[in-house]
């Protein structure tokens, strides 16, 4: 593990360590109407929201179920999916160093939120059998 270089900071846990991107690289952003995300520079599509196809079983489509305001929030949620996992991996070593330095009555909570972000961090970074 490597060392913070702020004074009596606690050091970085594998989790916040630099680790090779598994993803392309942000920023994302959402296409115009909300059915893509693409790079940032809009040349390469990160992923094809399906809510203009049409459901088999005659239900219309995403959009036409839960509406295109729905598809559009999602296109900016997974648009920012680059920007909050970095944000999580940075935070994580300074909710560590709360869990282990703040008054005790505030330790428990900080623990846990460590715990979530650790949480976090390995959703979006560990590969299962279903994504191969």
């Amino acid at each position: 593990m490597s060392d913070s270089s702020a004074a009596g900071a606690a050091p970085l846990t594998k989790a916040a360590e630099a680790r090779p991107a598994a993803h392309t690289p942000g920023p994302w952003v959402p296409s115009k109407f909300g059915t893509q995300v693409l790079t940032g520079d809009g040349w390469s599509t990160i992923c094809v929201l399906e809510g203009a196809a049409q459901w088999e079983d005659g239900r219309g489509s995403y959009a036409q179920q839960y509406g295109w305001e729905n598809q559009e929030a999602n296109a900016r949620l997974i648009a920012a999916a680059p920007e909050m996992f970095r944000l999580l991996a940075g935070v994580l070593p300074l909710v560590e160093w709360a869990a282990t330095a703040v008054d005790p009555i505030f330790r428990p909570k900080a623990e846990r939120t460590a715990e979530s972000i650790r949480a976090a961090i390995s959703l979006a970074t560990t590969t299962t059998r279903e994504d191969t």
